[in-house]
Parts: structure tokens; sequence; C-alpha cells
């Protein structure tokens, strides 16, 4: 019989499989993360728009990174950016849903999938 057929023969302890491996070894020490300064900070910003297909203007510092949905009726979406608003500047975006028309200047960005329902989140060029 092979190891590896050992290790998944049933009835087998879990501690009597761990004693035919070499044990592992730990990681060192980290190495402390120098705090960012302000030139170099970002953060989290969390927006949110209704699935209507109409496109919205947000003040956004940094690129979408990520969409989702908690709420009935609101598409959420999460920006990584400048934690001021030295650098924001106005976006559009929309929420489309499968089988809507889409106008030729939406650039899509997420998919956000719900049960059944599935939403696009798009940038106007």
């Amino acid at each position: 019989m092979t190891a590896t057929q050992q290790d998944l023969e049933p009835g087998r302890h879990r501690a009597e499989r761990a004693a035919d491996h070499p044990p592992v070894e730990e990681p060192g020490p980290r190495r402390p993360r120098p705090a960012p300064t302000r030139e170099d900070a970002r953060a989290f910003r969390r927006h949110q728009l209704p699935p209507d297909g109409w496109w919205h203007t947000f003040r956004l510092t940094g690129d979408v990174v990520a969409a989702g949905t908690r709420y009935e009726g609101l598409i959420e979406f999460w920006t990584l950016g400048s934690p001021d608003d030295t650098t924001a500047s106005d976006r559009q975006l929309a929420v489309f849903w499968d089988e809507q028309s889409v106008p030729p200047d939406a650039r899509h960005l997420h998919t956000v999938i719900t049960g059944r329902l599935v939403f696009h989140l798009c940038e106007r060029r």
C-alpha cells in the first residue's frame, strides 16, 4: 500500500497520519510594516446606487475595486484611493441588468449576482 493510500485509508487517526510526514517549519518573525505617510496613504470608501439603468455622478478618489449588494434595491461598490478629496474626479456610473439595453459609451466594471438577478456596474467613458 502506498503512502497516499495509507493517508486516505478510513479509520486511520489523524495523529497517525501526521506521524508519517516530517514536521513543518514555523516561519520566522515578521518584520513590522512601516506606517504609511500621508502622501502614500489610501483608504477604501463605500458607495451605493440603485439598479435603475440611469447614470449617477460620484466624486471618487480612486478606482472601483469591488461591487456587491447587502440590501434589496441597492448595489454597493468600493473604491480604493486617496483618503482626502485632493485627487477626486467626477465619474458617472450606472447599474444595468441582464437583457437591458446598454449604451455604447458604457464600460463594464463589475458584475453582481444576487440569487436569480444579475447586475452589471458600468462607467460612462
